[in-house]
């Protein structure tokens, strides 16, 4: 609780919207009253106005870094997580379309030796009952359902390696997101985490020669350019520390003003009761040396 009391003493947050001006909204009370944190504001006492805007500044640069450091955390976390349930659905679909591709190669036999065996059935007056829907059947001949079998045979052989391709990839970026957290967790700056990004992706070992490989290594180095792009952008939007343009005096200073000042303001008090009493004691010896004349004449 101390250490709380201590840091809001340093830090306190700014909000977008306060509390009263909250209640002067139109139905604030079906909205959520928890308003973002849009700042920051940052103070630190020291000896002079030099020292306390570089505390400042050390303070602001640590809560800065480790600001991007939980950034890059909580996104790395997401992301790995989309990664890992997209991979996952990546594999079933694969087994399932495998499967289903199986499946119609059966049927596609089976067929050909439906046609093989009885080779009237191909011919087109003959049909055979498909399925039934409301309103009424549908036939089809032996052929024109083995027609049917090889243009969805040829739907999924089109489709399996497309979805294999994407998992290769999706797994490429989940190693790749593993080496990022495995890095991250040893990491204590948000800056230096940035600046070795470019290593992790050396890490991968990947073949340039490979069309898949190598569309993966550009699109991480784009990524990293981006989180550079976007740790700079936050950077100029900072502000710095500035100094006052008029400094008040500082408590010692203020003090020996004050000092200064009353000993002068005392001095003249005196000077001014030594000359009044000087000049009451001229006037009473005029007034007696008046009255004496006036006796002896």
């Amino acid at each position: 609780m101390g250490d709380r009391k201590q840091t809001l003493q340093l830090i306190q947050p700014i909000y977008p919207v306060t509390k009263a001006e909250l209640k002067d909204l139109p139905d604030a009370a079906n909205k959520d009253t928890a308003s973002g944190i849009s700042g920051l504001t940052i103070a630190f006492k020291a000896g002079s106005p030099e020292l306390a805007q570089r505390g400042v500044l050390v303070l602001g640069d640590y809560l800065r870094d480790t600001a991007i450091l939980m950034s890059y955390r909580d996104t790395l976390r997401t992301q790995y997580t989309d990664l890992l349930n997209k991979q996952k659905k990546l594999e079933n679909s694969t087994f399932d379309t495998k499967y289903k591709l199986e499946q119609a190669e059966i049927k596609r036999t089976s067929m050909q030796a439906i046609l093989h065996e009885y080779p009237d059935s191909a011919k087109t007056e003959n049909r055979q009952l498909v399925s039934i829907t409301e309103g009424g059947e549908r036939y089809l001949s032996p052929v024109t359902q083995l027609v049917a079998i090889e243009a969805h045979i040829a739907d999924m052989k089109q489709s399996l390696p497309r979805i294999l391709r994407d998992q290769r990839i999706n797994g490429l970026w989940l190693s790749y997101y593993e080496k990022m957290l495995a890095l991250l967790d040893k990491s204590s700056s948000g800056e230096a985490f940035l600046k070795a990004l470019p290593s992790v992706k050396d890490t991968l070992k990947l073949n340039l020669e490979d069309d898949v490989e190598m569309g993966v290594y550009n699109s991480i180095a784009i990524a990293n350019l981006d989180a550079q792009s976007r740790y700079f952008d936050k950077v100029r939007f900072i502000a710095n520390p500035m100094l006052p343009t008029q400094r008040s005096p500082g408590m010692p200073q203020s003090a020996l003003i004050g000092l200064v000042l009353g000993f002068l303001l005392a001095c003249a008090y005196v000077l001014i009761r030594h000359f009044s009493s000087k000049k009451m004691v001229i006037q009473s010896l005029n007034l007696v040396r008046a009255a004496s004349q006036t006796h002896t004449g």
